[in-house]
């Protein structure tokens, strides 16, 4: 891999499909940069892993397993608005709950359990990651995605060595229960994470321009003020995303309940800025710069292949670019209902030391 790659990535992703909540395409992504002179080589590496790992050695199975659950036992103490907003919104969308079963709370908590029934459960997850594996990794399920300056024959070649295989559907669909639960999740720390989340399905609305705005605004006049400088936590912010995911959240958060609070307000400040003397104007071109970001040639490949998968077209930024140029301030006050609509009815999980929790009485409880 050091020899032959600069960079050589595997993982597992659902892709969102924009404007079908219950839909996603969960995917096995193989990333890798490399010397043009060497892709051969890395190329060869690649296939080789793709059809001749093996699965068959219980006491580094044991190892990697061990390694893995305390690996993400720290991250989530660590990085605790990630595992949080990955609760809230598998609540809504069908990539949020397969990404959550794979990378989420729900994931470490199966680590967990496997590893102390390992002894028992071994030679049947052997059996299961030999079985999936060599049912995945064929040539009618892969897709082929090159960044480079000319097109590679040898790529043609790697898809070729794989055994035929079946093709997938074209997209799974998750039972998402679109009800909203508050969890509540203690951990060892001094700080909190807090998140509130819903889906703009849910909500009966689509993606827009004037949400684009709301990013920018609520994250660094809104949220800024009133949880990082007033309440004291490290980070915060508010995401939507053009697949229809909206989720507010605090990082390193003393006061977890007092962040659900403001982010319930929400309506109220949009009001107050629509009628303050504030222009618009910087939040739009903020706006402009995070959707046009200086990107390398691996990003630009991530990115081509994201919209790609989830189905948006160069046509849908377009409408976009041009509603949020057209954009007024008061086109802001639209937005309103659907953050009280938020407020009253939202997926809500919170990460945090047991004192931050006193105020969670009927809400899930988890333990890690």
């Amino acid at each position: 891999v050091k020899q032959y790659t600069g960079r050589l990535r595997f993982g597992l992703a659902a892709r969102a499909v924009a404007g079908h909540s219950a839909l996603c395409r969960p995917q096995l992504m193989v990333s890798f940069s490399v010397l043009e002179r060497k892709l051969p080589q890395a190329l060869e590496l690649i296939r080789e892993i793709l059809t001749q790992t093996r699965f068959d050695d219980a006491n580094l199975l044991r190892e990697l397993l061990m390694q893995k659950k305390e690996m993400m036992q720290q991250r989530v103490v660590m990085a605790g608005s990630r595992y949080a907003l990955g609760r809230a919104l598998a609540q809504y969308s069908a990539d949020a709950a397969v990404e959550e079963r794979t990378d989420g709370l729900s994931y470490y908590q199966w680590l967990k359990g496997f590893a102390e029934r390992f002894d028992e459960e071994c030679a049947a997850v052997q059996e299961f990651a030999g079985r999936i594996f060599r049912k995945v990794c064929t040539r009618g399920r892969l897709t082929v995605s090159e960044t480079a300056a000319k097109p590679h024959a040898e790529l043609r070649e790697l898809a070729a060595s794989f055994a035929p295989g079946e093709k997938a559907a074209d997209t799974l669909r998750v039972a998402v229960p679109c009800t909203p639960v508050k969890t509540a999740v203690p951990i060892p720390a001094g700080v909190s994470y807090a998140v509130a989340a819903s889906h703009l399905q849910s909500l009966g609305q689509r993606f827009s321009g004037p949400l684009m705005v709301m990013r920018q605004l609520l994250t660094y006049s809104y949220l800024w003020g009133e949880i990082r400088v007033q309440g004291g936590a490290y980070g915060c912010g508010f995401n939507a995303r053009e697949t229809g995911e909206l989720a507010f959240h605090s990082y390193r958060d003393p006061n977890p309940m007092n962040s659900l609070q403001v982010y319930a307000r929400t309506a109220d400040f949009i009001r107050a800025f629509c009628k303050s003397d504030e222009t618009v104007d910087k939040y739009i071109i903020s706006s402009i710069s995070e959707s046009e970001p200086l990107l390398s040639p691996a990003e630009k490949g991530a990115a081509a292949d994201a919209a790609l998968f989830a189905g948006i077209t160069y046509e849908d930024r377009l409408a976009l670019r041009r509603e949020l140029l057209a954009l007024k301030k008061e086109d802001l006050l639209s937005l309103c209902g659907l953050f009280e609509k938020m407020a009253k009815d939202c997926a809500v999980c919170v990460l945090g030391s047991e004192s931050a929790l006193t105020e969670t009485e009927g809400w899930q409880r988890e333990t890690l």
